[in-house]
Order: structure tokens, then C-alpha cells, then sequence
């Protein structure tokens, strides 16, 4: 054990390999300050002497690769100086090590510098804020009980249902997406306790490995519109909506990808779209008229400008649509209504009906494989592959005769 360590600064750090056990360093008489390195960002402990022994608890991150905020991400100078002048009550710890909000904000920390898309760390953080944090967020991580975990999880479901009062059926579709939100959110929750399990700010992981997602509840949603439904939506959308749904329909952009579309973005033949919820930067091809449209919309602004804004010139936000889009689909009477995510699954069934190939579908809607693709799309391939077959394979046997005398008369009229 490395006493004497240097962890003043990166450069010092870096020297270091990357090993479970921390590097500590003596700081005061009882204490001392550990650093432990790993792949992604540093994680600074405190070790304290006291009288049933030595305690030891993860800080916060080091700001190896992140900006130190004083808060989640720390200096070696802010962790020292929390370390010997803070009192014990005010480092974010329960009892037995971080709380879930502590390690909430270090997870998401961390993805936000390690993941390939931020969108998708941001959704993930929103859940965790809304669904979490509100029953475990001053809980110890280190202090959850899988009784507890499991009772949270179905509790998610129990709310949805609460004061529903349609038939049974509906009752139960109902059912079967609040336990598959519920499941997104486990899995969320879930990810962020093994990453703090991994990072050895969590003693043990038994307590939630024990709690399993609901099973045989997510089905991808099927609601797309025909292209009748599309031109009367069109016509009924508010005026300064109308373009946002046109360039869905002709592109397939997801609503925040088509929020953070810029002028640049456009290169005359296809869209660029970049940290789209997959992450990375992937190209979206356009028809003549997707060309067309964006010829119109984008001309004489400048490269940096949002294709598209709202009449006071700022950009969309996430929440702009729902009604716009409820309205729209009223004034079109289109029921059940769209949701805008129902024109992205239109574009792929109307290229799944015009026998585009799956691998030209799956690179069209920037999936990450066509398998992505065959399970969104599975009911429209089926009658697609049914409507072949009857056309290719050749009739083996006799044709059945087109009059069909049912037995029981036949024996009736002897």
C-alpha cells in the first residue's frame, strides 16, 4: 500500500496503473486520501482512523478527464481541503458509503464523457430525477433491500392503473406498458448501481441482482399512417408546425434530431445527423421531394441557423409537439392520434410496403443492424413475405372445386 503516493496532479496520476485498491496518501494524523484508477474517470476515497477501525468511502470523481466542479468532480486541492476541513455530515455518504444521489451524479458524470450520445445519457438522468431520486435518493446505495427495490418497481405499474376504469382488456394492454416503462426504468436504475458496484463505491450488487424485469411486455409499437392520413395531418397542422411534421415524414428524423438540425447540416442530397440517440454521426438520404423541401427551408440562412424554429425565432424544445400534434390529429381525424415518433415508424412502413430492402430500411432509419429493424417492422415483413409467395411458388396440387357440399346435408338429402 502506497502511502506516500503523488496525487497532486495528472501528470503524477497518470504514472499510475490502474488497480482496485486505491493509492493512498496521508493527509492528517487518522486520514488519508486514496485514488483509485481506472479505464474511465479516477475515483478519490478518504480513508478515517477510528475507534472500532479504519472507514473507508468513495468522495467524488477526480477531474483526470472532467472539469472539477467542487461538487461530483474534484481538484486534488478541493479534495484535500473537504477532507480535513469539511465535517463528516456534509460529505454527500449514508451510513455505509454514497447515497443513490451521489452516485447518480458520478454515473452520469461519467457518461457524459464516455457515452457516444449525450441525448441518450440525458433521457437516462431524466428518468432517473423523476422515478428514482424521489424515493432512494438519500439512501445509502450500499443500504438497498431487494424487498424495497421490488416494491418500488411495482409501484410504477400500481400508479398508471390508478383510477383506470375501462374494460378488461384495456386494463390489461394498459398493464403491460406501465410494466414495460417500469422495466426501462429498472434497467436504468439497475446499470447505474453496476457501474458503482464496478467502481467498488458499492460493497455488493445482491440486492438488486435479485429483482428481474417483468417478462413478455415490450412489444415495439406498430401505429403508422397511411398516406391519406399523412396529407390530411399535413393540412391540419398549425402553420408553424407544419414544416416539422413534412420534414419527418420525408425524412424519418427522430423529433430531437430534427430540433437540433442546423443549416449545415444539409447537403443538397441527404441530412447529416450528429449525436442522434445512437450516437455517433450517420447520413440520411433524401427522395427529390425530402431535396426539394429542404432547398426551401434552409435557403438564404446562414450555416450555423436551426432549420427549423418556432415564429419567435428560438429553437423547439422537447415538450413543443405533444399538443401541437394532438390538435393537428383532431382537425385531421386521424383515431387513434399520432404521437410525432408515429411519422418516423411511417416513413420505414412506407418503405416496407414499397418492398425496399431490409438492409436499405435499416441504413434509411439508422438503425444499428437490421435485426433492430426485422423486429420494429416484423408484422409489415410478414405480409410483405406472405404476398411474395403467393406470387413465386407454383400450385402443387388440384384446385378445389368452388362447390363445397357440407356432409351432414349430403347425408340429409340420401
Amino acid at each position: 500500500m502506497a502511502k506516500t503516493a503523488n496525487l497532486e496532479t495528472r501528470e503524477q496520476r497518470a504514472k499510475l496503473k490502474p488497480r482496485h485498491e486505491p493509492y493512498w496518501r496521508t493527509v492528517s494524523r487518522g486520514a488519508a486520501i486514496g485514488y483509485r484508477r481506472s479505464a474511465g474517470p479516477g475515483t478519490w476515497y478518504v480513508r478515517e482512523h477510528r475507534p472500532q477501525g479504519y472507514v473507508k468511502r468513495a468522495l467524488a470523481l477526480v477531474d483526470d478527464t472532467l472539469p472539477a466542479d467542487g461538487s461530483t468532480v474534484l481538484s486534488w486541492p478541493q479534495a484535500l481541503r473537504l477532507t480535513l476541513e469539511a465535517p463528516p455530515e456534509t460529505i454527500p455518504t449514508s451510513r455505509c458509503g454514497l447515497t443513490v444521489r451521489a452516485l447518480a451524479e458520478q454515473y452520469f458524470a461519467a457518461r457524459r464523457v464516455a457515452s457516444r450520445s449525450q441525448v441518450s445519457a440525458e433521457l437516462d438522468a431524466g428518468k432517473v430525477a423523476a422515478a428514482v431520486l424521489p424515493r432512494f435518493g438519500d439512501a445509502g446505495a450500499a443500504e438497498l433491500r431487494t424487498d424495497e427495490l421490488r416494491a418500488w418497481r411495482d409501484g410504477l405499474v400500481s400508479a398508471a392503473l390508478d383510477g383506470f376504469s375501462g374494460d378488461d382488456n384495456e386494463r390489461r394492454e394498459r398493464q403491460r406498458r406501465a410494466q414495460a416503462t417500469a422495466n426501462r426504468t429498472w434497467t436504468v436504475f439497475r446499470a447505474l448501481l453496476n457501474w458503482g458496484y464496478q467502481q467498488g463505491l458499492v460493497p455488493s450488487d445482491t440486492a438488486w441482482r435479485k429483482v428481474k424485469p417483468f417478462r413478455d411486455v415490450d412489444r415495439p409499437r406498430t401505429r403508422a399512417l397511411s398516406v391519406a392520413e399523412c396529407r390530411r395531418l399535413l393540412n391540419a397542422a398549425a402553420p408553424e408546425f407544419r414544416p416539422m411534421v413534412r420534414a419527418a415524414m420525408l425524412s424519418g428524423l427522430r423529433y430531437g434530431e430534427l430540433c437540433r438540425l442546423r443549416v449545415r447540416d444539409y447537403a443538397g442530397d441527404g441530412l447529416t445527423v450528429a449525436n442522434g440517440k445512437g450516437g455517433g454521426t450517420k447520413r440520411t438520404p433524401l427522395t427529390g421531394e425530402g431535396v426539394e423541401f429542404f432547398d426551401q427551408v434552409t435557403a438564404g440562412q446562414p450555416p450555423g441557423a436551426y432549420v427549423f424554429t418556432k415564429p419567435d425565432g428560438t429553437p423547439w424544445n422537447s415538450h413543443d409537439q405533444i399538443r401541437r400534434m394532438q390538435r393537428a390529429c383532431k382537425r385531421a381525424a386521424i383515431d387513434p392520434p399520432a404521437t410525432f415518433h408515429d411519422l418516423r415508424r411511417t416513413y420505414g412502413s412506407l418503405l416496407v410496403n414499397a418492398k425496399a430492402p431490409l438492409a436499405v430500411i435499416s441504413e434509411a432509419l439508422r438503425h444499428a443492424d437490421t435485426r433492430m429493424t426485422q423486429r420494429a417492422y416484423a408484422h409489415l415483413l410478414e405480409r410483405t413475405v406472405r404476398k411474395e409467395l403467393q406470387k413465386a411458388l407454383p400450385r402443387i396440387g388440384p384446385k378445389a372445386s368452388r362447390k363445397v357440399v357440407r356432409l351432414d346435408r349430403a347425408r340429409g338429402a340420401k
